[in-house]
Order: C-alpha cells, then structure tokens, then sequence
C-alpha cells in the first residue's frame, strides 16, 4: 500500500482571530458603559429628588432660604429649586490616549464646563454649575468660622455606591456578554 503525505495541520491566523475578538469586545465594552453611565446619570437624578442624601437631613436648608424659595415659587427641595442643577447633568463620551497610543472611551457624568447656575428668578448667574457642586459637596466655611453653606454630599456618596454594589455587577454582565459573543463567532 502506497504511503500517502500526511496532511499539514491548519495552523489558525491568530491575528485575525485576536482582531476579530478584540473588536467584538470593544463594542460590547462600549455600549454596556455607555448604558451604565446614563443609567448612572439617571439614578443620580432620582436620588436627588427624592433627597435621598444623608446630608440633606443633617444640614436641611434655613428657614431664610426656604422663605425665599416659597416666596419665588422654587421647588422647596434641596438642589432643586430651578431644576437646572439635575437637568444640566449630562453624561459626554471623552476619548483618551492610552498607553502605547491605545485611544480608549470614557464616560463622563456630570455638568459641561460652561453650564451656569440659575438664581431663583430664572435668570443665569456667574457661577459654574461646577463651583456650585463643590460648594455643596464640601461647603463653604464663613468669617466666623460657622457653616456659611454646610456640607451636602451627594457626589460622594452616590459614587461610592455605584463603584461599590453597581459597578462589579455591571463588569461581571459585561464578561459575559463577551464570552457569549466570542462563542457565537466560533473564537471562544
């Protein structure tokens, strides 16, 4: 009987293969964050309508300024008496070189850098609603050396939770929806 070659073994283009991967990943990756940061925006927005902060009861606003915003028809609430505050939290895509000029995608929760604050007649103001966030977040201290605006941490908090009880469930769906994708493209 005549001894036949044996037959080369198909060696995969592991590159295309890496590649193929890769890109599957990477649109996964992103539509999952992009999903988690409006969802986080969100909730964040809920969170603050409901005044389910803490500091909100601890330092609960004067009664001066509570006067105040009756008597301009503002919303009573804490953060919330024009709604510009929890309106102007937008979530913007942030390219990012990465190391050995890999761009990467962030999502970013918050307030553009020229969004100003609203006074109580509706009318803007000259200050940021970023200076606003920070005064709130970590007050302002008075020549007296009293609260002029206590401590209302609200970014603190809702951020801790999310990278905390969120944020690994949210990695864990996402490594699963990765792994189910690779199978489906006969790579995993």
């Amino acid at each position: 009987m005549p001894r036949t070659q044996p037959k080369r073994p198909h060696i995969p283009n592991f590159r295309r293969i890496a590649r193929k991967a890769s890109q599957a990943a990477n649109e996964i990756l992103e539509s999952e964050v992009k999903a988690f940061a409006l969802e986080s925006r969100d909730g964040f927005r809920e969170q603050i309508k409901l005044q389910n902060f803490d500091s909100f009861e601890i330092f609960p606003l004067t009664s001066k300024y509570l006067a105040k915003k009756r008597k301009s028809g503002a919303d009573l609430r804490t953060m919330i008496a024009t709604q510009t505050y929890i309106n102007s939290l937008k979530v913007r895509k942030i390219k990012q070189k990465g190391k050995r000029g890999v761009t990467r995608m962030l999502y970013y929760v918050g307030f553009h850098e020229n969004d100003m604050a609203v006074d109580l007649k509706g009318n803007l103001t000259n200050t940021t609603l970023h200076t606003v966030a920070a005064a709130q977040e970590f007050g302002i201290i008075g020549k007296s050396l009293m609260w002029k605006l206590p401590p209302r941490k609200h970014w603190t908090p809702y951020y801790d939770h999310m990278r905390s009880y969120v944020a690994p469930t949210v990695r864990k769906n996402i490594q699963s929806l990765i792994i189910a994708r690779w199978k489906q493209l006969g790579i995993a």
